[in-house]
């Protein structure tokens, strides 16, 4: 949906690439497969400084693929690897309450999870910050596969982002002045008696 509450249709799918991407107001989404560098990138994030709101975005790609090994009879050893890598990172400003940022990947086998990382950063309250990192590094594993089979090779990837701030009421803020200006001034009263 846009910032109007309409629906849109935010996705392609030419190949060697399929992307789907999202954007209102205060968060976006997107995910990208391309066939041509056996890729899957999900990208998410929100803002919300300035407002009292919450916001929160998710994101998917997937790369699907086929092997078939020919040449020979029987069952062969295959050597599977992936190359993760991913980021998160979270802040929160003076008004913020609450920041969350997810990733998850997996590699599927035949429909079978081979590699799989959930990686998760949450920070409470203003003024908090958190990161995490996975690699650049490569998984590798063997796995016997027979000659002819068709066997199918997945790669999911998903990217959440969520947000929520508390800005206070312009009537707070003048509360909180007053009362500061209040205190001020018995101190300096206490002072000079």
């Amino acid at each position: 949906m846009n910032s109007l509450g309409q629906s849109q249709d935010i996705s392609s799918n030419v190949f060697p690439v399929a992307q789907a991407s999202a954007t209102v107001t205060f968060a976006n989404a997107a995910g990208t497969a391309s066939a041509t560098n056996q890729t899957a990138v999900a990208t998410s994030s929100v803002n919300v400084a300035g407002c009292t709101c919450t916001a929160s975005s998710f994101a998917q790609a997937s790369f699907t693929g086929t092997l078939v090994i020919v040449g020979g009879e029987g069952s062969v050893d295959v050597t599977i690897s992936s190359m993760p890598f991913a980021t998160g990172q979270i802040a929160t400003d003076a008004f913020g309450t609450f920041a969350h940022a997810d990733i998850f990947w997996n590699l599927f086998l035949n429909g079978v999870s081979v590699f799989s990382n959930d990686m998760l950063i949450e920070v409470t309250g203003p003024n908090r910050t958190g990161q995490f990192q996975l690699g650049p590094g490569e998984l590798s594993k063997i796995f016997s596969l027979q000659y002819g089979a068709v066997n199918t090779i997945e790669v999911r990837i998903m990217a959440v982002a969520a947000g929520a701030n508390e800005v206070p009421e312009p009537a707070t803020i003048v509360l909180l002045i007053s009362g500061l200006g209040f205190m001020t001034g018995v101190l300096k009263k206490r002072r000079a008696g």
